[in-house]
């Protein structure tokens, strides 16, 4: 029995963390959508955000190309990245440059931000 809370008590920093920076937000930001805010004075208007943003053509679009994008997303670059994987796997001679090559852009963006 002992152990068990000493399991709990090593999880507990870990759910403390993910209610209070997701949980939270997530439900703060379904609360405030039902509001009208200035950022201190908050005034309950219901649906209409809900209407005014379905009934603007700017958000239909950006759902169109968030799916297009996923679209083309799961069925171009996935499945051409497994077969480049599997083509330098089967490479003996210069295997770790071409990885390290294929690689690289991944790292320098994080370099460059930093």
């Amino acid at each position: 029995m002992k152990s068990t809370v000493t399991w709990y008590l090593f999880l507990l920093p870990t759910f403390l963390g993910i209610a209070c920076f997701i949980v939270y937000p997530v439900f703060e930001s379904f609360r405030l959508s039902f509001y009208n805010s200035n950022g201190t004075i908050e005034t309950w208007v219901g649906f209409s955000n809900y209407e005014r943003v379905l009934g603007q053509s700017a958000f239909w679009n950006s759902v169109y190309n968030t799916f297009y994008i996923a679209f083309f997303q799961l069925l171009l670059a996935i499945p051409i990245g497994f077969v480049l994987a599997s083509m330098i796997n089967r490479i003996h001679r210069f295997k770790s440059l071409f990885k390290v090559l294929f690689f690289l852009p991944n790292v320098t963006s994080i370099v460059a931000a930093a």
